[in-house]
């Protein structure tokens, strides 16, 4: 079946009023006017503005020249300052170098007073080496003979010894030095063992000390083997307390049981260093 719409009748438009137009009367000299008036406002206003800008412009220009010329001022300032530093420079480095130099020649000098220096303490010790050899000589010689008139004997055959002996304050300790010669006409080759013995007083007894007693190594005996001469040097360390009176020298030549003793006084040994 069909629906049926119903559509309501449109309202009636309201009639106009009629308005009521007022006439003005007509000033056709009032545009020209304005216009120019119009013109002059904005020929002062630009004219002020071209003014300040040209014044705000002169014054930022004259700040930057002034600020160029016062980094300039400071630019040659500095490099003025870097200029009298490097010359400043300059004459101390000149200055160190000249003392470099000196002191090169200086150090050369010394080194060349050093090595100078040294020969002349070498030539000094080897000299007093030699002078010890003589002396030492000399007293073996002056002992032989000494002990030769004494006794009335002949000249011995074999190894004859003499003694020079040293103290060493800091150790305690008496460094001794033993020469051996071969006393014949027809020098061979000898050789053997020697012991060195000290005689004295312990708590007022007599003692006689062996070489292992007086030695810091213990030692027992030595061993030597020359043709002419030959030097044996060692420390004899003595027992607190005890007083040596005389050294014993005991040479046991190879293929001898019997001992060839050369006896020392202490005292005359001693005496011998301080020479």
């Amino acid at each position: 079946m069909p629906e049926i719409f119903y559509r309501a009748p449109l309202p009636n438009k309201p009639k106009p009023t009629p308005s009521i137009i007022t006439l003005k009367p007509h000033r056709p000299w009032l545009c020209p006017v304005l216009l120019i008036l119009s013109v002059i406002v904005i020929g002062v206003g630009g004219l002020f503005l071209h003014k300040k800008s040209v014044q705000a412009i002169g014054q930022n220009h004259q700040t930057v020249i002034e600020e160029h010329w016062v980094e300039q001022e400071k630019t040659h300032q500095q490099l003025e300052n870097t200029r009298k530093k490097n010359a400043s420079l300059a004459t101390q480095n000149d200055e160190l170098h000249a003392e470099f130099s000196k002191l090169s020649m200086i150090v050369r000098s010394t080194k060349e007073g050093q090595e100078t220096y040294k020969k002349v303490l070498q030539s000094l010790s080897q000299l007093q080496k030699e002078n010890r050899d003589l002396k030492e000589e000399l007293s073996f010689y002056q002992h032989l003979l000494k002990f030769f008139q004494s006794s009335k004997s002949k000249m011995p055959k074999g190894v004859i010894a003499n003694v020079m002996l040293g103290i060493d304050d800091k150790s305690g300790r008496y460094p001794y030095k033993l020469v051996l010669t071969q006393w014949t006409k027809e020098a061979k080759v000898e050789q053997g063992t020697v012991q060195i013995d000290l005689r004295g007083k312990l708590n007022n007894q007599t003692k006689r000390l062996k070489m292992k007693q007086i030695t810091p190594d213990s030692i027992n005996r030595l061993t030597y083997k020359l043709t002419y001469f030959q030097r044996l040097e060692g420390d004899l360390q003595l027992p607190k307390d005890f007083i040596p009176l005389s050294l014993i020298v005991r040479l046991f030549s190879k293929g001898q049981k019997k001992a060839f003793e050369i006896r020392f006084k202490w005292k005359d040994l001693l005496k011998q260093e301080q020479l």
